[in-house]
């Protein structure tokens, strides 16, 4: 820049100059031109590399905090997880099933709507999707789960939203199950209050009911694990109901309470001497 500038200076007024003024006078004219051209091209340079690095410096700023705001939820959403964790474990043994709807109430309580209505989660708190958590009740081991999806505040790159999980797995506090798969030991069979037949493991599917919660508005596309419709439970069907009925994977009926004796099971471990004249389960007695 400091060349074009020498180069388009006029050869006419230089000499002009030159004898007018003299030699060193000249010199010294000369030399306060050239430090304003050489002033004037270094600003040049700072402003243009500026307009560069700032915007690059704030992104980078803005990807940062995004960063550290997706760490601090996905802590506070896991401490809560573990929080309801331990109350359901806890109350397992008087309710040993759970639903979907009030895990998400209870992490929704622990972290508080308001902060999580204003966070970077999509949908704020309709956004959490408690209905892949399950409880096994034969084990007692409770499987949590939360997902949700981030959203990134940056409208210049139309980022979607990202996917994310929590998962907890618990044991509820239901005591040990003595002979849960006749520990090998054939005297020992299992019964339940309103069945028919004895089970020689606590495993089976028909003890192992495997309960949980759907949709009440969805129970005419719903199916069992043999592709079978749901009708309604003799016993309770007809009862009034908050939206939510109770199925198994190998049942053919639905619920609308967890305590219908069609659903409810209550094992015993009892002597093989004691059931006589009960037949066998067709799927675990041979």
């Amino acid at each position: 820049m400091s060349f074009l500038y020498l180069s388009t200076y006029n050869t006419n007024n230089f000499r002009k100059e030159q004898d007018s003024l003299g030699t060193k006078h000249f010199h010294l004219i000369f030399r306060t031109k050239l430090e304003r051209a050489s002033a004037f091209t270094s600003k040049g340079s700072l402003t243009l590399e500026a307009a560069l690095v700032v915007p690059i410096f704030f992104f980078a700023m803005l990807c940062l905090v995004c960063l550290l705001e997706t760490m601090a939820i996905r802590t506070s959403i896991k401490n809560a997880l573990c929080s309801v964790g331990k109350e359901i474990s806890q109350q397992a043994y008087v309710s040993p099933m759970i639903a979907a709807s009030g895990i998400r109430e209870r992490i929704v309580e622990q972290i508080g709507s308001e902060k999580i209505d204003r966070s970077i989660i999509a949908g704020g708190t309709k956004g959490l999707d408690c209905s892949e958590s399950v409880s096994d009740w034969r084990s007692a081991i409770i499987n949590l789960s939360v997902k949700y999806k981030i959203e990134i505040p940056i409208l210049m790159f139309r980022i979607s939203a990202i996917p994310c999980e929590e998962t907890l797995r618990v044991k509820g506090w239901t005591g040990d199950v003595l002979g849960s798969e006749g520990d090998g030991d054939q005297s020992v069979v299992f019964i339940t209050d309103y069945g028919t037949v004895y089970h020689s493991k606590m495993s089976c599917t028909y003890l192992d009911i495997s309960i949980r919660g759907i949709i009440a508005q969805t129970i005419g596309d719903a199916r069992n694990a043999s592709g079978g419709k749901y009708y309604a439970c003799e016993s309770c069907g007809k009862e009034s109901h908050c939206g939510i009925l109770y199925v198994s994977d190998y049942g053919e009926r639905y619920h609308t309470s967890l305590n219908c004796r069609k659903i409810k099971r209550n094992v015993y471990a009892v002597p093989i001497e004691s059931v006589q004249g009960m037949g066998g389960c067709s799927k675990c007695v041979k």
